[in-house]
């Protein structure tokens, strides 16, 4: 009985563990995406020759701004620039 009171306690503790890690990371997701948002309000502030000059368009802003929530705007515009790119070594090759 004493063994089986130990497990018990063990699995409580690293289920709690594995609570707090997972909560961690979830609140980390939340503040990167946040920062995404108000990266990209930012960037909707810029001249359209300011915007090319880093690889988007305003057109490429408002397709990730009219994301879900869940999406990471900073990842999409950062894939979406670095296609831009590829295109343009393409054109001139």
């Amino acid at each position: 009985m004493q063994v089986q009171q130990n497990t018990a306690k063990l699995q409580l503790g690293g289920g709690s563990e594995g609570l707090l890690t997972r909560l961690a990371r979830v609140v980390r997701h939340v503040r990167k995406i946040i920062a995404g948002r108000l990266a990209l309000r930012q960037l909707e502030e810029l001249e359209d020759w300011q915007l090319r000059d880093i690889g988007v368009s305003r057109r490429d802003i408002h397709f990730v701004g009219d994301r879900s929530w869940l999406d990471d705007p900073s990842h999409l515009l950062n894939e979406i620039a670095r296609e831009h790119a590829k295109q343009i070594i393409r054109k001139t090759s």
